[in-house]
């Protein structure tokens, strides 16, 4: 009985920790970022890198200044939508976001 007392807080911590990681829609967040092109491979096209608990989004409106060949280091405001994009099995799918600004930093 004990055992499955602990079984079960065990279970709750960890399902917490699982929510706690996914940001909500709505929000509006600014970051230092990086934006790169993740390959014909994974079939996402350009995704920008959150360098924030390394969570990576897929911009709906990034304009073709900033989609580079090669990694492009950002501060970027955004705000994270309800929505995702599917990219391949392997890659699976990134929370989409609508950039509010962004410029480019050394």
């Amino acid at each position: 009985m004990k055992f499955s007392k602990l079984l079960l807080l065990a279970l709750v911590i960890v399902g917490l920790g699982f929510n706690s990681c996914k940001k909500e829609a709505g929000v509006t967040v600014t970051s230092d970022a990086i934006i790169r092109n993740s390959g014909p491979l994974q079939g996402c096209g350009y995704t920008i890198v959150i360098q924030i608990n390394n969570n990576t989004y897929s911009p709906k409106n990034l304009t073709s200044e900033f989609q580079p060949t090669d990694s492009v280091k950002v501060r970027v405001t955004y705000e994270l939508l309800n929505t995702t994009r599917a990219c391949t099995v392997i890659a699976g799918s990134y929370q989409e976001v609508n950039i509010k600004s962004i410029q480019k930093i050394q």
